[in-house]
């Protein structure tokens, strides 16, 4: 696998999320008036829930957001019945770390693919 091309992808694609819910509560009908510190995604569906991309903006890493985020995500999952919890990451992503904290486990490991003449 090309690290460096997951690694620039998983990248781009946490820096877009935080960039949008920024941009979303930075409305004048942002009812919150605060500075987003991250955001997640997630889905449930048949007994399972699928942790989909979570991401901690610059301003607030290294706080333990992106474990809350993590756990959050897991109770509503227990709390709307689901049996099963899935996500991914790259290998030797904090993200990965953070799942293991959090009781997930390994299941297998999943390929990367380009094209290789772009």
């Amino acid at each position: 696998m090309d690290l460096t091309l997951a690694q620039a992808l998983e990248t781009a694609e946490r820096e877009y999320l935080c960039a949008r819910v920024e941009n979303l509560l930075q409305r004048a009908d942002n009812p919150y008036g605060e500075r987003v510190a991250g955001a997640a995604l997630y889905s449930a569906s048949n007994g399972i829930a699928y942790l989909g991309t979570a991401a901690t903006c610059k301003h607030a890493r290294g706080q333990g957001l992106h474990q809350a985020l993590i756990t959050h995500r897991i109770e509503q999952a227990r709390a709307m019945g689901c049996q099963r919890v899935a996500a991914t990451t790259l290998a030797n992503a904090q993200s990965r770390r953070n799942l293991q904290r959090a009781g997930l486990i390994v299941s297998h490991a999943q390929a990367l693919y380009r094209l290789a003449h772009p």
